[in-house]
């Protein structure tokens, strides 16, 4: 059981550092909600979106059939991050 506690640690850490990353992502969300409130654009940039989540899946090669956990966790962001921009 040492070895599972041992990787319950690393995973510790990683989610930190998610959390962290996703705070700091959250606020430059805001920002730029913000502008694109201010310049009259829409919240939704679905080619954004498309362009982003390619590049973010090029990344991913080694998991071959398990790329779309990987796109469900950035699909959901994405959403979260429009929902911000409205508010």
């Amino acid at each position: 059981m040492e070895i599972l506690s041992s990787l319950r640690e690393k995973i510790d850490k990683i989610d930190l550092n998610i959390t962290m990353l996703l705070k700091e992502r959250y606020k430059i969300v805001l920002e730029i909600g913000h502008l694109k409130h201010r310049n009259g654009l829409s919240i939704h940039d679905p080619q954004r979106e498309k362009e982003l989540l390619d590049k973010l899946l090029k990344q991913c090669d080694d998991l071959k059939n398990e790329k779309n956990y990987i796109e469900d966790i950035f699909k959901s962001i994405f959403e979260k991050s429009r929902e911000i921009q409205r508010k």
